[in-house]
């Protein structure tokens, strides 16, 4: 199983929307979304389904992953999981999952799954996270996470 933690793409700034909860993803951060697709299949990586946080730059950024990984299955998770709450429920979720997921959140929810899934806790920091980044996350049959790789959009 792998979960691809990636802190949610780059969104128009706060100050220059009306209605910061229908923030847009900027052109950038679609841009990077798109190359982040194409670097997946061209590595043979595979998703099976995309989780959001539910707010608009999350959802865009998971439609247009889905969209760009030739429709697979998004939506938003089931609980509470925008930068302040508390990450166990997806971190339960996932030490029981067998499909490979990929959760556009921020970046203070993929520090804590980081963190805990790999070394049991949230502080100090185990990975750098900014808009774009991802994390690929590996639980091996004993249970055991690992980390398989890390890029940032500057380098796809």
């Amino acid at each position: 199983m792998r979960l691809y933690l990636i802190n949610h793409a780059h969104a128009v700034p706060r100050d220059q929307v009306t209605d910061t909860s229908k923030r847009p993803l900027s052109d950038k951060g679609r841009k990077d979304t798109v190359n982040f697709a194409n670097f997946l299949k061209k590595t043979g990586e595979t998703v099976d389904r995309i989780l959001h946080v539910d707010t608009s730059w999350t959802l865009e950024n998971a439609e247009l992953l889905s969209k760009e990984l030739g429709g697979v299955k998004f939506e938003a998770t089931g609980y509470p999981l925008k930068s302040d709450d508390d990450a166990t429920p997806f971190i339960d979720e996932m030490n029981s999952c067998s499909d490979n997921v990929a959760l556009a959140g921020p970046s203070n929810i993929c520090y804590q799954v980081v963190g805990k899934l790999l070394a049991g806790r949230t502080e100090p920091h185990v990975t750098a996270f900014a808009n774009g980044v991802c994390v690929c996350l590996e639980r091996k049959d004993d249970g055991a996470w690992i980390m398989q790789w890390m890029i940032r959009p500057e380098q796809l």
